[in-house]
Order: C-alpha cells, then structure tokens, then sequence
C-alpha cells in the first residue's frame, strides 16, 4: 500500500514541479499576452481622453498604462478612474483565467500523481473550463465594486431637499453599513482563500459558483491553518525562485563587464541609446550608427527576456505552491486523498503495439 504524501513531500514536489518547462512556457505565454492587455486598455483610455497616437508613449511601456491611470487620480476623476480599474481587472483577469487554468491544471495533475498530461489536452480543459476559472475570480471583483456602487447610490437620496434628503441619507447610512460589512468579507476572503478557487476548478471540474462557495467554505473553517500553510509554501517558491533570479542576475552582470571590457566605446554608445529609449539628442556627437542602435535592440530583448524568464518562473512557482496547499486542505477538510482528482485526466489508448508494452514481443517474434 502506498504510503499518503506528507506535507513536507507536496512542499517539495511543488518547488520542483515549479521549474518544469511546460509550466514556464505557459506562464511566460500568459504574462506577455497580459502584457498586451494592458498596453490595450491603455491606449484606448488615452484615446478616449483626447490624446493623439502619436503622443503615446510607447517607448516606456510603463508609464503608457500607468499615465492615465495617475492622471485620473491627480485630477480627481472618480468615475474614469473607476473605469479603467475596472477595464483593466476584466481584461487582465480574462487572460489569467485562460493561461492561469492551464497551468493550473498541468499543476494538479503533476502534484497528484495522475498520468503526465500533454499540453493540448490542459489547453482543452481550460477552454472548457474558462467560464468557471474566470466566473470564479470575476465574483471576488462584483463582490466588493457592486455592495460600493449600491452605497453609491443610496447616497444620491441625501440630495434631496429639505428633510427628505436627511432621512433619505440615514437610511442610506444604514443600508450602506451593512453592504460595507459585506463588501469588507469578500475582499478579506478572496484575500485569504480566493486562491483556492484555481487549483478547485482545475482538479474538481467545478463550476465557478462550486468553487467560491467550496473556497469560502475552507476558509472559515481553516483560516489559521491556511494562512500557516500558504506562508510556509510561499517561502518554498522564494527560496526557488531568488535562485533562479540570482543566477541570471549574475549572468546579465558577467556579459556587461565583458563587453565593458572588450568593446568599451561600443558599448557605451549602445547603452547610451538604451538610456534615450531611441536616439539621444546628441547621437551626431557619439557618432552613433546603425550598428549601435542593432547593439541597443538586442540588449533590450535581452534584458526583456531576463525579466520573462524570471517572472515566468515565479508564477509557475506560485501556481504549483497554491495547488499543493490545496490538495492538503482538501484531504485534510474533506477526506479526499492526494491522487484523486474529479477531472480525471484522459489516459491515450495506444496505437501500437510498442505503445502498449509488446515491443519486446514483437522483436522476439521477428528473430524467430
């Protein structure tokens, strides 16, 4: 009889399923096409808001999606703030409940120690599933921006005049407390044990109103122990992931004292362009050429690629630590062991007769 994996045997089965390539390839997929998103959502906020293309800039990436969002705040423009947290959350969590249910699902599979499935069959899973990978993570976000608008909206019986607006804001006090109770438990519980709802969906099937209500369900029955727990696999994933990012680190600090020392003026001229994020004002006097902004570009995807590969690592770390704690959770509140999983994953039928075992056999039969 098999002896149940311990906690300390899923703690390190995560840390080294988290390295696996398939789960980075996913990650990293996922986190350019959010990315993307982003960079979407933010061009068109800047469109709506009367700025030209070519006054985007789309050199700094950074302050492309950022700018708008500062502007509103500085400006005190509620609404189109609002708005954009809001375009931004639906987007961005769309392509992370796509991506984030295929790795996922390769790391509950992985975990449970079902038969290894292929990368095609998770993409079709999590096709299947997306409404109930995104249903999940979109109830968190209703939960808390709705019981806020209803207060919202309640307010608006305080403009009323004379005594009509003074009790129409006392009742609206009094509503509105409750759904600010209410607003208040579903951000500390998708904080706490919204997590679960990935690693529930991939290994149960379920849909996204099962895997809130399951979550919930664990989380106030086992929240100090869920915290412990989520913390202690957390310091698995840095202890991984610093390593990783060290070593890299290392490398980006090695090939530039090489290339400081074995092409200094060339080099200097190529991060010079890096630093202008294109030609600086005084390219004529660096003598800067075709050659320098070559140098420049592929540093750049250098680098990009440096912080893919380490980000890309972290979240499929993350993915696979998250779907660890809860396997446990689950036998430890339902008394389901480890292996099983609802959603099963499809075992192929062979094909040949080397596919099913009989390759020997069919050598000796034809020595014979």
């Amino acid at each position: 009889m098999t002896t149940p994996p311990t906690s300390a045997d899923l703690w390190h089965a995560a840390r080294r399923e988290g390295h696996d390539v398939r789960k980075r390839v996913v990650a990293a997929l996922g986190l350019v096409i959010g990315m993307a998103a982003a960079v979407g959502v933010a061009v068109v906020a800047r469109l709506v808001g009367g700025e030209a293309l070519a006054d985007v800039p789309w050199t700094r990436p950074v302050e492309l999606v950022l700018g708008p969002l500062r502007g509103a705040w500085l400006e005190d423009r509620d609404l189109a703030l609002g708005l954009q947290l809001l375009a931004h959350a639906v987007v961005l969590l769309l392509v992370a409940a796509r991506f984030g249910g295929e790795l996922h699902r390769l790391a509950i599979v992985d975990l449970a120690g079902a038969p290894r499935e292929s990368g095609a069959d998770a993409r079709r899973f999590a096709r299947r599933h997306l409404r109930a990978f995104y249903g999940a993570r979109m109830a968190y976000v209703a939960g808390v921006i709705v019981p806020i608008l209803a207060i919202g909206a309640l307010a608006l019986a305080g403009r009323l005049p004379g005594a009509l607006g003074g009790i129409g804001l006392a009742v609206a006090v009094a509503v509105g407390g409750a759904l600010a109770i209410l607003a208040a438990l579903v951000a500390l519980g998708g904080a706490f044990g919204g997590f679960l709802t990935g690693p529930l969906v991939a290994a149960e099937g379920a849909d996204a109103f099962d895997a809130v209500t399951r979550a919930y369900g664990y989380t106030l029955d086992g929240l100090p122990m869920l915290l412990v727990r989520r913390a202690w696999f957390f310091v698995g994933v840095l202890l991984g992931s610093a390593v990783r990012a060290l070593r890299g680190l290392l490398a980006l600090l090695f090939g530039h004292a090489a290339l400081s020392a074995g092409a200094p003026e060339a080099w200097a001229r190529a991060r010079a362009v890096l630093a202008a994020g294109g030609t600086p004002p005084d390219a004529d006097r660096l003598g800067l050429g075709f050659g320098d902004h070559l140098a420049a570009a592929v540093a750049l995807a250098v680098l990009a690629g440096y912080v893919l590969y380490v980000l890309a690592d972290f979240v499929s770390r993350v993915v696979c630590a998250r779907s660890a704690v809860y396997l446990l959770t689950r036998r430890e509140r339902d008394h389901v062991p480890v292996h099983v999983l609802r959603a099963a994953p499809r075992v192929r039928e062979a094909t040949r007769p080397e596919d099913a075992g009989f390759e020997e056999v069919a050598r000796l039969a034809e020595d014979a």
